[in-house]
């Protein structure tokens, strides 16, 4: 996908539920501390267009329709355990 079609990458109109805050260079570095993992940049490119939210393409035979995005509101890609039982 090329940088000019990124913006068409989701899904119109939007599904505000899971659309984060829009996405700023301190909420992207507290993420990736807390990850402990610089996100690809292309993810990073798309989630500044828009922070979450379904998406227009999905891969042949899988469930997926929408990118997490990174914020306070549920579905967060910081939403995790990092605990191991």
């Amino acid at each position: 996908m090329t940088d000019s079609e990124l913006k068409y990458i989701w899904s119109v109109p939007k599904y505000l539920p899971y659309v984060q805050p829009e996405l700023t260079p301190e909420i992207l570095e507290q993420a990736q501390k807390q990850i402990g993992y610089n996100l690809p940049e292309k993810l990073v490119e798309i989630l500044k267009i828009q922070n979450g939210g379904y998406v227009r393409y999905k891969l042949a035979d899988t469930l997926h329709e929408q990118i997490t995005g990174i914020g306070p509101y549920f579905l967060s890609l910081t939403d995790f355990d990092r605990t191991v039982s």
